[in-house]
């Protein structure tokens, strides 16, 4: 039998079909399927593994991954300037910048941004369902056709970038405390620390980040309440009583011990998160009371020290401010957004809020292009 037309291209040309490929289950499909291209992935494996990796971040935003699952390896607490250090080098990072990356960094690299776009996906689909339900609860006149519209890199970035930031700082959150050693934060103070270098703006991005997760929890323990209520579930009340013997799980009371436990489920990451997101109702309950011990820690008690502004409403949106000046541009991630300068006229709102109250940060009003926000109709709001 004659062999297929990609079987018999030259080694060179086929390296180059594997360096195009943006997605670590396409890459594994393409080997598993043709034996020839597996054997030129073996000559060059570190090359395309650091290539892949690098194309499942937005360019401003790989660093921050890079910090992510390299403080996610490391075990031990840190010093403020082990901390200061680590987020500086973020950008700059020389594993990175280089033609290859570490073939153990690259794969970790590539699981995560797997996991990544799949809560950047995510985001984007509750964020913009929650906004398409606003307007037509505020009558806003809105543009469908460019609200729906793919996301720009910008906004992408912006997302990833949170989503980054939030899985450091968990990783911060949750690492041991040597008591012996008088120059390491504890958890608490960490967080705060890696915080403190970053823009108001910056820190709502990460605030935002929590509040979708914060959501999608609730969803999941109203599955499980609805799941153990049932007739055909009763043994599951009794089970989930014996694993939160210290509060009633279904009294009205519980619900802000519910919100304690959340703290606690989020501090797991994204990995863990999402198998529990994916899971069914069964499996949920059972992941849920299997893992029933509380953090005294918890990262919305750092993002409340950080004064992690917010808005909870569109009066925020008062009319033109900083973001219709000529200078202003949507085109790249590190300048303060248009929602954030809509919304803030330069000075902090209202504080952080431990409640995910229905506001701007339902629908991610500091990730979106100017030309985004004004399809929604809140830029033209009367």
């Amino acid at each position: 039998m004659a062999p297929v037309a990609l079987e018999s291209l030259q080694p060179e040309l086929q390296t180059l079909i594997m360096q195009h490929i943006r997605s670590a289950t396409s890459l594994k499909a393409l080997l598993d399927a043709s034996p020839r291209f597996y054997q030129v992935f073996l000559t060059c494996k570190e090359h395309l593994l650091s290539n892949l990796a690098r194309q499942q971040y937005h360019p401003d935003v790989l660093g921050q991954a890079c910090v992510a699952v390299k403080v996610s390896a490391l075990p031990q607490t840190f010093a403020t300037n082990r901390i200061r250090d680590k987020n500086k080098s973020s950008v700059v990072d020389k594993g990175y910048k280089q033609a290859r990356a570490p073939m153990s960094v690259s794969i970790s690299l590539c699981r995560f941004g797997t996991v990544l776009q799949w809560f950047v996906d995510d985001f984007w689909k509750e964020s913009l369902q929650l906004l398409s339900q606003l307007g037509r609860s505020m009558g806003l006149r809105q543009d469908l056709q460019v609200l729906e519209s793919p996301r720009s890199s910008v906004e992408t970035g912006r997302i990833q970038r949170a989503f980054c930031r939030f899985e450091t700082l968990r990783c911060l959150m949750i690492a041991p405390v040597d008591a012996e050693t008088r120059d390491l934060l504890i958890r608490y103070h960490q967080g705060i620390a890696y915080l403190a270098s970053f823009r108001e703006d910056e820190v709502e991005e990460i605030a935002c980040i929590r509040d979708y997760l914060v959501r999608r929890l609730w969803r999941i323990f109203e599955g499980i309440e609805k799941h153990a209520l049932s007739a055909e579930h009763s043994d599951a009340v009794r089970e989930m009583g014996r694993a939160f013997n210290s509060y009633d799980w279904f009294s009205s009371r519980a619900k802000r011990h519910h919100l304690d436990y959340m703290e606690h489920l989020m501090t797991f990451g994204l990995v863990s998160l999402r198998r529990l997101f994916e899971s069914n109702t069964i499996e949920q309950a059972g992941w849920v009371i299997s893992n029933s011990f509380i953090r005294e820690m918890s990262i919305t008690a750092v993002l409340q020290h950080a004064n992690a502004p917010s808005s909870y409403g569109l009066d925020a949106f008062e009319g033109p401010t900083y973001a219709d000046k000529q200078d202003f541009t949507d085109n790249d991630i590190h300048g303060y957004s248009c929602g954030w300068l809509y919304s803030h006229h330069g000075y902090i709102a209202r504080s952080f809020n431990r409640w995910p109250l229905k506001g701007l940060r339902d629908w991610g009003y500091c990730f979106w292009s100017k030309h985004r926000l004004k399809a929604t109709g809140v830029l033209s709001k009367e």
